[in-house]
């Protein structure tokens, strides 16, 4: 499958599993694979998997995934981003009298699983004085996937990411839910080791997750 524009789900004949990034041509034990040829499962729309990892901290479920789709596709990215901080699940992890630093805080744990350090703190809480916390986060996400792989925080974004493309395309396909705690919970077991993601991808393949 293709998850995004770079990241790909590869599977062989004989059940061996891998994520592959960044690459053009893979070869299996049984054929060789132009990656750019394959499509994108289910046409996920990935940004909105990144707002739903940067503010819950798990995979967007299917209905306000495909909500909030039409949303972008009608009024942009950035309107999404910013009304998913009204929805009452938002107010519960991140309520009103919340420090900037607090905020900034808990996002860098929820995209990166660690602490911001003390440069990139000050720097997007000083974006926060211009700009929506929205904005913000959708602004932490892409610089993150834009820098250099390798890198534990970016891999581990990008696992979760992966993760949770192809959660929302199987759901989908399935006609299949699983509730917020569930997501929470399976998103949760992926971490910046990319076998954790290909694991969950194939359990949920088998049919061994269930709603």
């Amino acid at each position: 499958y293709k998850l995004r524009d770079n990241s790909f789900f590869i599977k062989d004949k004989d059940g061996n599993s891998a994520l592959a990034r960044g690459v053009e041509q893979i070869k299996l034990s049984d054929q060789s694979l132009e990656l750019a040829n394959l499509a994108t499962y289910g046409e996920i729309n990935s940004a909105i998997s990144e707002l739903y990892l940067a503010i819950f901290r798990r995979a967007p479920d299917v209905a306000g995934y495909n909500y909030w789709k039409q949303e972008a596709a009608t009024k942009g990215i950035s309107f999404v981003a910013n009304s998913l901080f009204s929805s009452n699940e938002a107010n519960a992890i991140y309520p009103g009298g919340i420090k900037a630093s607090q905020f900034i805080s808990a996002i860098y744990q929820n995209l990166f699983n660690r602490s911001a350090d003390a440069e990139g703190l000050a720097y997007w809480v000083g974006e926060l004085t211009t700009k929506t916390r929205g904005d913000v986060v959708l602004s932490m996400a892409n610089a993150a996937l834009l820098g250099p792989d390798g890198n534990a925080g970016k891999d581990y974004l990008q696992n979760r990411l992966d993760w949770s493309n192809f959660s929302l395309a199987y759901r989908s396909e399935k006609q299949i839910e699983w509730n917020a705690g569930q997501l929470l919970e399976l998103t949760n077991s992926v971490t910046a080791d990319t076998l954790s993601a290909v694991i969950l991808i194939g359990q949920a393949e088998a049919g061994l997750i269930l709603g």
